[in-house]
This record gives structure tokens, sequence and C-alpha cells, in this order.
């Protein structure tokens, strides 16, 4: 069964419109009122995207730019569901009032796409690992915090952390994880780059919100 994950990741998410539009994939979009009802309807490639914009277009015909409403929010969607998304229409526009520009999304629905097996725990099994979490304010230390590891593979891992924790880490930063060496032959210390964090929800758990994070090893 195909995986799915959220996004949050304003690179990896530009990265994926780039290739989309590399590969002139073709995304079915739509918008709907509060009704529900869809009131425009279309399948088109990406024409631009921009970073340093932070936003990406798509042109209209003349019978398309009469149904577009820009003050709707409106859904892209690629063949397969391997990516989807909702966002807005950009403040800033095209001379041409055939191309429309629209913000970057925040976050997008994709494929879980994996290079490497992944072995997975329970929370009975107590497979521990140890993180350095810089934090979000230089002035203090790195957070260090015992986290059970949820799944493991060559290229990355998932640690349970809380979510006091979490509003204290640093996302862009290198994290140090200790405890790995029963997977990751020879290597005392791990360093990981956060990828994606979720709410974990599990019937065995009676604390407080705990997060799943995402680290991908460098």
């Amino acid at each position: 069964m195909q995986k799915f994950r959220t996004s949050k990741d304003r690179k990896e998410i530009f990265k994926v419109l780039k290739k989309k539009l590399e590969e002139s994939a073709v995304f079915s979009i739509w918008q709907k009122d509060k009704e529900e009802k869809r009131t425009f309807l279309a399948s088109l490639p990406l024409h631009t995207c921009s970073i340093e914009e932070a936003n990406f277009s798509v042109i209209l015909d003349r019978e398309l730019s009469i149904t577009f409403d820009s003050d709707l929010d409106t859904y892209f969607l690629i063949d397969g569901q391997d990516f989807v998304f909702r966002t807005t229409v950009s403040i800033d526009q095209s001379s041409d009032l055939y191309i429309v520009n629209f913000s970057l999304p925040r976050e997008v629905r994709m494929a879980e796409l994996r290079n490497h097996p992944r072995t997975t725990f329970s929370l009975e099994e107590k497979k521990i690992a140890e993180a350095s979490f810089p934090n979000k304010s230089s002035k203090l230390d790195n957070i260090v915090s015992t986290c059970p590891i949820i799944n493991i593979s060559a290229g990355g891992v998932c640690l349970l952390i809380t979510k006091e924790t979490l509003c204290q880490i640093d996302f862009d930063q290198i994290v140090e994880i200790k405890g790995l060496d029963f997977f990751l032959k020879g290597i005392k210390k791990a360093r990981a780059k956060i990828r994606n964090a979720r709410v974990y929800s599990s019937k065995k758990l009676n604390t407080d919100e705990m997060y799943a994070l995402g680290l991908q090893f460098e």
C-alpha cells in the first residue's frame, strides 16, 4: 500500500515543484465555493517556479480565466495522488492577464518514497537514542533528550519527542544522536537533519501530546 506524508519543508516543496515543472507534469487544478461546489476545473502544467519570489505560475486560456476566482483557495493534484496541496493567489501578479502566480504552498501531501529498508520498533521494545538538539535560543545549551526510536533505516531515523522539546529546538541545525550503533555499525554519534514532525498517536500513550520527528542522516 502506498504511504503518504505531509511536508512543510520549504526547500523540499520547491524542489518537487521544480521537478514537476521540468517534467512538464500536468496538474489537476480546481476551486470550490463555500458550499463545496467546484467552480473551476483545469488540467495544466506549471509555467514557472521561483524560490526567490516564493511563487509559481500557470497559464490559463481565455475561457478558464473567466471562471477562475482569485479570492478562492486553489487546489493542485498530480494524477496518481503522489503530490497534492492547497494555496492562494500571490500578491505579485504578471502583467499578462492569462498568467496567474500562486504562493508556494506552506505544506504538501506527497508519496513517501524510500531508498532504504526501514526497521520499525514498538514502544515496548524500548529502543532508545540520546539526541542533542540545538536550542532556538543560541544563548542556551543544547537540549539533550532520551528518545524512543520509532523506526530507522540507512537513510534516517524517526524519534519520539515531547511537544515541549519540539517547541524549543532549532529545525535548521544539525542534530547529534547517540545509541544508534546497534544499526549503524561503528558510528557512535550520528549527525542528522530534521525533515518533518507529526503528531504521534498511540492508545498506549496517556501522557501529553507527543511528536514523531523524522531525521535524515548526513
